[in-house]
């Protein structure tokens, strides 16, 4: 049980560093914009708009593959323990 919970809780941070991962490019790159339309009156919003979403994409991206190459590093000392303990996959029957 003491697994599970951990797992819960990792997922659960994976996902609020996924959502503050795009949300935070996007809204600078946001903020930039309409700092720089006011002040000199152009329409650099929207580009930056496009520009926050794609660094966004790029940091969930990179999240995203630490978290697949940790798993996988972490999955060959799980199954050792399993074969260990003298439990079976249910592949094995």
């Amino acid at each position: 049980m003491d697994n599970n919970k951990k797992s819960v809780f990792r997922n659960f941070t994976l996902i609020m560093q996924l959502g503050l991962n795009v949300m935070v490019p996007i809204a600078l790159c946001v903020a930039v914009g309409v700092l720089i339309d006011n002040h000199f009156g152009t329409y650099w919003t929207i580009p930056l708009i496009f520009l926050g979403m794609a660094a966004g994409a790029r940091n969930a991206y990179r999240l995203a593959m630490a978290s697949v190459r940790e798993d996988e590093k972490h999955q060959p000392e799980e199954n050792k323990k399993e074969s260990e303990d003298g439990s079976r996959d249910d592949d094995d029957r």
